[in-house]
C-alpha cells in the first residue's frame, strides 16, 4: 500500500511570530498575532513527498505557500487574517488534499487581537 502523506509536527513560529506581531510577554500558552498581518507556521511532512502540482493546502484562514520556503518533507505558510477578522481564540486546521482523497489535522490555536498599526476603512 502506498504511504499517505501525514502531518508529523507543526511548529507555530511562536517567538518569530510574537517578535513580528510585538506581542511578546502577552501568552505563554497561546500564539498571539494582529489581524491584518500574516504569521509563520512550518509543517513537517511525513509520507510521500510533498509537490504542490500534486497535492494542495487548504486553511481555515488564507494561507500562501511562498516558493523559497519549501521541501521535501516540509512546508512554511504564511497565513493571514483579514484586516476586519473578529478578534478572538482561532483553532486552525489543514486539510491536504491528494489525488488519493482529503486528510484533515489540527494544526493547534491562536489568539487574534486588534492591530492598531493597522489602517483599516470601515464603511
Amino acid at each position: 500500500l502506498a504511504e499517505y502523506l501525514r502531518l508529523k509536527h507543526v511548529n507555530l513560529e511562536v517567538h518569530d511570530n510574537h517578535t513580528a506581531h510585538q506581542t511578546l510577554g502577552l501568552s505563554s500558552r497561546h500564539l498571539v498575532v494582529r489581524r491584518g498581518r500574516p504569521f509563520k507556521v512550518t509543517m513537517l511532512l511525513h509520507g510521500r513527498v510533498f509537490n504542490p502540482q500534486m497535492k494542495t493546502l487548504i486553511f481555515t484562514a488564507l494561507g500562501h505557500i511562498h516558493p523559497g520556503e519549501r521541501h521535501s518533507q516540509s512546508v512554511t505558510v504564511h497565513v493571514c487574517s483579514p484586516a476586519k477578522a473578529p478578534v478572538g481564540l482561532y483553532d486552525l486546521q489543514v486539510h491536504i488534499v491528494c489525488l488519493d482523497g482529503q486528510r484533515s489535522f489540527a494544526i493547534g490555536s491562536f489568539v487574534l487581537l486588534c492591530n492598531p498599526w493597522l489602517q483599516c476603512r470601515f464603511i
